[in-house]
């Protein structure tokens, strides 16, 4: 734009003229394209910034600012990013202005309010400007109504509801606004998300995505395993696994339903080893099949039992035949086998300074002392043992995790000395 004062001083005799270089180097073709006062309310105004160049513009530092007719100013600073040969939208933000409106926005502002009779500038500034006597931050200027700001001549008349006042074409500035805009009966509004007006097709294929469990290998026993996992599309599954990620083993294909949870069991596997798996799933046809990354997990151990440590609690005891002044031990175990829930420990006769039988002297716990099972007879196991089905004490660990408390009273009587024993523990499926 080229803006240009002139004063006349009557009666003075004195003309005196002065003009704004056109635009600041930096920015000198960013332009108001398109405007509005009103749409289905009153409080529908936006105001459409277009960039015809190949650049995009960072607007930080940027304002548009509005002047009524009387020369009073109010200032809405801007942020955000023109695209090179794009638009910015600015829209009134108010409790009033339609919320699909606001939803396209690029920025959204209080203080933006548009009347008749007003002219909007666009300005390389933070700072308020002075109408009168503009600066070269003033990049462009727009006036319509019965206003005399604006760039060259203003348009006249003012906007209706739900027309829009318009470059007649995108980004030309004559600096004159009554050659470079017009009033639309159809406003034409764009944001930074929109091209300069070419419609065209775009496409892309979405592929097969398969989307392990949170726990994506379950139920893990000494000989199988339970694979979980959801898939995009209908189709057909299988697991190939194997004890590296060449594989050599697939399970049975089965069908699979769309974003709902398949589980492929695995079977037949060796205890205590680690296996590779990968998910392979074919669609429909022209779809490419999708596989799994590759992923191990490790069979349980081959016994049903570990033993993974003992404390001994108490470890002097007196020969006055009462537990609480016994032995006292703390064995902690995992169990593997979840449908093992019988639990059964044996001791044999103590051998040291004297013999002493293991029968009617040792009971063991698995609740702390709450409840205790007795031994009656040495190396032998008892008939009932201890149900340990609810217990776990380590649930985020592989197996079933299991405190047992054990204890032996000592017989009057009984010689002074140091004495050991065997023992045994086994789990059984109840009933067996």
């Amino acid at each position: 734009m080229n803006l240009r004062r002139i004063l006349f001083l009557a009666g003075l005799g004195l003309f005196f003229c002065w003009s704004v270089p056109t635009k600041a180097a930096v920015v000198d073709h960013l332009v108001i394209n398109e405007l509005a006062t009103a749409g289905d309310s009153s409080y529908d105004d936006w105001v459409e910034l277009y960039n015809p160049t190949g650049s995009e513009i960072e607007l930080l530092g940027w304002s548009v600012q509005k002047v009524t007719a009387g020369g009073g100013v109010t200032r809405t600073d801007l942020s955000g990013t023109i695209p090179a040969y794009g638009y910015f939208l600015v829209v009134r933000n108010d409790d009033n202005t339609m919320q699909s409106l606001k939803d396209v926005a690029d920025l959204k502002a209080e203080n933006f309010a548009l009347a008749d009779g007003n002219a909007l500038y666009l300005v390389y500034s933070n700072s308020d400007i002075d109408p009168d006597i503009p600066g070269v931050e003033v990049i462009d200027a727009v006036g319509w109504g019965a206003v005399i700001y604006g760039e060259g001549t203003a348009i006249t008349s003012n906007i209706s509801a739900g027309k829009s006042l318009s470059r007649i074409i995108d980004g030309d500035d004559t600096d004159d606004n009554s050659i470079d805009f017009t009033i639309l009966d159809t406003p034409t509004m764009q944001n930074s998300g929109l091209d300069d007006g070419m419609d065209g097709d775009v496409s892309g294929d979405v592929l097969i995505t398969i989307y392990p469990d949170n726990e994506p290998v379950q139920n893990i026993t000494a000989d199988s395993a339970s694979i979980v996992f959801q898939v995009n599309t209908d189709g057909i599954a299988s697991v190939d696994y194997g004890l590296s990620d060449v594989y050599g083993n697939s399970s049975l294909s089965q069908p699979v339903l769309a974003n709902t949870d398949v589980t492929v069991v695995l079977e037949n596997l060796e205890c205590n080893t680690t296996y590779h798996y990968m998910i392979n799933v074919e669609g429909d046809a022209g779809i490419d099949p999708g596989f799994s990354d590759d992923i191990t997990f490790t069979t349980l151990p081959c016994g049903g039992i570990t033993v993974d440590n003992i404390v001994m609690t108490q470890s002097s005891a007196r020969a006055n035949d009462i537990f609480a002044d016994g032995w006292e031990w703390q064995f902690d175990i995992t169990v593997w086998n979840p449908l093992e829930t019988e639990l059964k420990m044996k001791f044999n006769i103590w051998n040291g300074s004297d013999s002493i039988s293991s029968g009617g002297n040792v009971r063991y716990s698995i609740d702390n002392g709450l409840s205790w099972v007795e031994i009656l007879s040495d190396d032998t196991y008892p008939d009932a043992g201890a149900n340990i089905s609810s217990l776990d004490e380590n649930e985020t660990l592989a197996g079933q995790q299991i405190s047992i408390l054990v204890q032996m009273k000592v017989p009057v009587g009984t010689l002074a000395g140091a004495y050991s024993t065997s023992y045994g523990i086994v789990t059984e499926e109840p009933g067996l």
